[in-house]
């Protein structure tokens, strides 16, 4: 991928679900730091202290499942549902939007 760079075929290199330890041996063993990493976050997986890493180091971070990711394989039943947050349901009940509108708007 740096090679890329160099060759101006791409403009920078991002990384995806990558933790901490990954994201620091991919900056001690390369030239150009990654600026974007895409990782699933969400209330129940806020991923706080890798959020804070690649803040730290200037990089980007976007999140993909921002509503959870019900339908992973490795999902239990009893697992709880971003949508069916008893809260965001009342909330969103309240002022005639959805639980997704609601979650996007506080979070």
């Amino acid at each position: 991928m740096e090679d890329c760079v160099k060759l101006g075929l791409v403009r920078s290199i991002g990384l995806s679900n990558f933790n901490i330890e990954q994201i620091q041996r991919i900056m001690k063993n390369s030239s150009i730091k990654p600026v974007m990493l895409q990782v699933e976050c969400h209330p129940y997986l806020n991923q706080k202290k890798l959020i804070d890493f690649c803040h730290q180091h200037n990089i980007h971070v976007t999140a993909y499942s921002p509503l959870g990711s019900n339908d992973r394989p490795w999902a239990k039943p009893e697992d709880p549902s971003l949508l069916e947050n008893l809260k965001l349901q009342e909330i969103a009940k309240k002022y005639g939007k959805t639980t997704a509108q609601v979650f996007h708007y506080f979070f």
